[in-house]
């Protein structure tokens, strides 16, 4: 009986659902908006390079699921310089693939949360992430904690899972993949959110991302995660920066 009650209170912190946990449900009309205002807020952190003073550039928790929610349609929509051809669901294939579905973030006390929900396990994964600068022109990932359900689980096992599906999601994205330098854009950032958060979950406790986002012209000095908001302080590259 005592085995019993032990493997029910198991099961039940495996698959106890985060109070925060609450992935907006986009119809294509909304994704549609989410995906223009997602190159229109990426736009913004790209500034001219006739000043040196730094700005600040804010993204909010709703923003930033909405956006994850139109991943599919961001990809899509992404100028392609390359004219290949670009089919709507492959963000979403990709994800089904790793046994993965519908991510959430959340922002506070200095870490960016990610939740996942598990379509294998019936669970919702989450990573803390914080983010420390090893000088001006890396940052590192730091993954604070990860739990399934309620449950901890060794930092390992989330890292290598969550690398798996960058390699699945990356295989996915390849032939939309254009070059940063071509102009056929016309004037938008080619940016692609799978892309953006595949680089970050792949860079958890492992090598430090650059500081300087080229495509964008700017590079971020400093990450602040408080009260629902994720704001990076940057400053415009100068000419020189692009050596």
């Amino acid at each position: 009986m005592a085995l019993l009650a032990g493997v029910a209170a198991l099961y039940l912190l495996l698959t106890w659902k985060p109070s925060s946990y609450r992935p907006p449900h986009l119809d294509q009309a909304q994704k549609e908006i989410a995906t223009q205002q997602f190159f229109a807020h990426v736009a913004e952190m790209d500034t001219p390079n006739d000043t040196d003073d730094p700005y600040s550039w804010e993204l909010s928790e709703q923003s930033a699921n909405e956006y994850l929610a139109a991943m599919d349609e961001i990809a899509f929509q992404r100028p392609n310089a390359r004219n290949r051809p670009r089919l709507r669901g492959d963000v979403q294939a990709a994800m089904d693939r790793a046994g993965l579905a519908q991510p959430v973030a959340r922002f506070n006390d200095g870490r960016m949360t990610i939740m996942v929900r598990s379509t294998e396990y019936a669970a919702i994964v989450s990573a803390d992430l914080s983010f420390t600068f090893v000088n001006e022109d890396k940052v590192l990932v730091n993954l604070d904690g990860a739990r399934v359900g309620l449950l901890p689980v060794p930092r390992f096992a989330v890292r290598d899972g969550l690398k798996r599906f960058k390699a699945v999601l990356q295989s996915r994205l390849e032939r939309m993949q254009s070059p940063a330098t071509d102009d056929s854009s016309g004037g938008i950032p080619l940016v692609n959110l799978a892309e953006v958060f595949a680089t970050i979950i792949a860079a958890i406790d492992s090598e430090p991302l650059p500081t300087r986002i080229k495509i964008l012209h700017c590079q971020v000095q400093e990450i602040t995660i408080q009260d629902g908001l994720l704001r990076l302080m940057v400053r415009p590259l100068r000419e020189d920066d692009y050596d």
